[in-house]
């Protein structure tokens, strides 16, 4: 695999947690007034998606299902 193709799969993957994470968890317009409630939002943010993540691998479902993932 050549490096182009390495790179374009990586950002395909970095560009899909980005749209989720300003789409589900909106995180586009965080509202933190200092850079540690900035730091704080987006590490609590992260860890909501890696526990959404989480959860779905080990019920058998999609990785990004989160609307569904309670009902």
């Amino acid at each position: 695999m050549t490096l182009r193709k390495q790179h374009a799969s990586r950002r395909q993957v970095v560009e899909t947690i980005n749209g989720h994470l300003e789409q589900v968890f909106g995180l586009a317009f965080p509202g933190a007034r200092s850079t540690w409630g900035l730091l704080t939002r987006v590490a609590a943010k992260l860890a909501a998606l890696n526990l959404g993540l989480w959860l779905n691998r080990y019920f058998g479902r999609p990785d990004f299902a989160f609307a569904t993932l309670f009902s």
